[in-house]
């Protein structure tokens, strides 16, 4: 079969290697049908991301159909449309009997430091995998890990009926942010991107306003559509300093950041300290998902709303280096793989 590998730091290559079988009783093989490229893949490439395994096939965002079970796989069988939670728990740790497992200290995550979904195969264990409504198509399906992140986030945001929240990034999970806030009670939503592209992008789904952090005049422009306070909750969608850093301007006195997007390892961000105890500010990281991923498979199959506009490139196996650069370039939202 074809693989997308992560070598080394920019090194990616696509190469044959023999299909994955069963090795363990509790194993899936999955034909992938559809897998997205994330920001973590891209952080992962250029050697930003602490416990990326290489040589590894990434892909973390995907979906398929089991091609083969183990002896000890009960609920599944060969057919059936699946989707992955990328992430294996010890379930033994601290933080996994505190029902914190996304903080699991013995986490592997498929994708990153095991074979992931950016191959005609893959191999996981079956504690991970969800099947999903034979009716999914493939490529929404694939929006099930993401998702699943995004209402993670949302519960760590706590939104408020009312509330009015900022998003800074609209990149497919900044997208993806405001299509669970507007049904998740928020008033409004506002948007903060300083790309054009993206800009545009996101007002041909729908997404108004949108602001310009780049603009000297963004946070009076923000004042204007906010009584003069700022928003309640800000989401940094992107994970980059500057973009925290806008996050935690846009806020209101006692609102409420959320960090969402992953910044390289080590990483350093400046706050204003006395702002945050004076004007009693929460500062919150979200990672992953946290028992999120059957009510994202739900709110797809159930066509909560539809995810398929924000898909904007598919290439094949073999065109996988364009594919990459294709999000480098930030001319799309979610670009996929159709193995």
């Amino acid at each position: 079969m074809l693989g997308v590998f992560y070598r080394s730091k920019n090194e990616l290559t696509v190469e044959e290697v023999d299909d994955p079988h069963v090795a363990d009783p509790s194993d899936v093989i999955v034909r992938v049908r559809a897998c997205g490229i994330c920001g973590t893949d891209m952080k992962m490439l250029h050697g930003e991301y602490p416990g990326t395994a290489p040589p590894v096939i990434l892909g973390h965002e995907f979906s398929g159909e089991v091609a083969e079970v183990g002896p000890a796989v009960r609920n599944l069988t060969v057919g059936d449309r699946v989707v992955v939670d990328p992430n294996l728990t010890c379930g033994a740790c601290f933080y996994c009997r505190r029902s914190q497992e996304n903080l699991c200290t013995e986490m592997i995550t498929t994708g990153m430091n095991r074979n992931g979904g950016l191959a005609e195969y893959c191999r996981v264990p079956a504690a991970t995998v969800h099947a999903v409504p034979s009716g999914l198509p493939f490529e929404v399906a694939a929006f099930s890990e993401p998702l699943a992140c995004v209402l993670n986030g949302v519960r760590r945001a706590e939104v408020a009926p009312g509330d009015t929240v900022g998003i800074v990034g609209l990149g497919p999970i900044g997208v993806l942010f405001s299509r669970v806030l507007e049904r998740s009670g928020a008033s409004s939503v506002i948007g903060l991107e300083v790309s054009p592209q993206r800009t545009a992008l996101a007002r041909r789904l729908g997404l108004s306003p949108i602001l310009d952090p780049a603009n000297p005049r963004w946070r009076e422009e923000l004042e204007g559509l906010t009584a003069g306070r700022g928003v309640d909750v800000a989401i940094d969608a992107v994970g980059s300093p500057a973009a925290t850093g806008t996050a935690i301007g846009a806020v209101r006195r006692g609102g409420t950041v959320v960090v969402f997007g992953i910044p390289p390892g080590g990483t350093r961000i400046e706050i204003d300290s006395n702002r945050l105890v004076t004007s009693e500010l929460e500062l919150k990281g979200s990672f992953i998902d946290r028992f999120t991923f059957t009510p994202a498979i739900r709110m797809l199959a159930e066509g909560t709303f539809d995810v398929r506009p924000l898909i904007t490139h598919t290439f094949g196996l073999a065109d996988a280096p364009e594919a990459f650069e294709t999000v480098v370039s930030g001319s799309g939202l979610k670009v996929q793989i159709r193995p």
